[in-house]
């Protein structure tokens, strides 16, 4: 878990990109080929727990949705 205090929603996505990509490009002591998904979101209720709830629906969007990738957390999604 990342906290980006200072960036919006777009820049916290940017870096999680840049980490996703990294985590995948990276030559491991193993020699397997990692990769990583991740959720993305932002305060919106002011509560730290929905705020991580929220990450955590991203993220398993991101693993239901063929894994590897960023999903980001919309409030548009929830019905």
């Amino acid at each position: 878990m990342i906290f980006c205090p200072s960036r919006n929603l777009a820049q916290a996505s940017f870096l999680a990109e840049k980490i996703r990509a990294a985590f995948e490009q990276t030559e491991w002591s193993h020699g397997q080929p990692l990769t990583c998904s991740v959720g993305v979101s932002s305060m919106r209720e002011g509560s730290i727990a929905a705020m991580i709830a929220d990450a955590d629906d991203a993220l398993y969007r991101a693993k239901q949705s063929g894994r590897n990738r960023v999903e980001v957390f919309a409030e548009s999604l929830v019905a």
